[in-house]
């Protein structure tokens, strides 16, 4: 089995890729959710939002959570194997870009 790796990206970040440690994934659950519904959402300067969340644990289910909610989320980082959050936040700059 290749190992799995995550290459996380942002402006002005520099990380390495990391090997993520994969046991036997059929005894565990896991879901990608989209965190934000299919509602239209207003983002405002300054405030990260969470796009998308995967999951995986070995439980037996998967709760819903509201991914708006600082508290579940941390509870989800205590309880669950894995979580991986995708979030957005928009800052303002005096940088024009090309």
């Amino acid at each position: 089995m290749k190992d799995t790796l995550v290459f996380l990206y942002a402006p002005g970040v520099s990380i390495h890729p990391s090997i993520i440690e994969k046991e036997n994934s059929t005894d565990r659950m896991s879901s990608w959710e989209n965190a934000i519904g299919e509602d239209k959402v207003a983002l405002k300067i300054g405030e990260p939002i969470i796009l998308t969340a995967y999951r995986q644990t070995k439980k037996d289910s998967i709760s819903s959570i509201d991914f708006q909610n600082e508290e579940s989320i941390n509870r989800i980082i205590k309880e669950d194997d894995m979580v991986i959050l995708l979030k957005i936040v928009i800052e303002e700059s005096d940088v024009v870009g090309n």
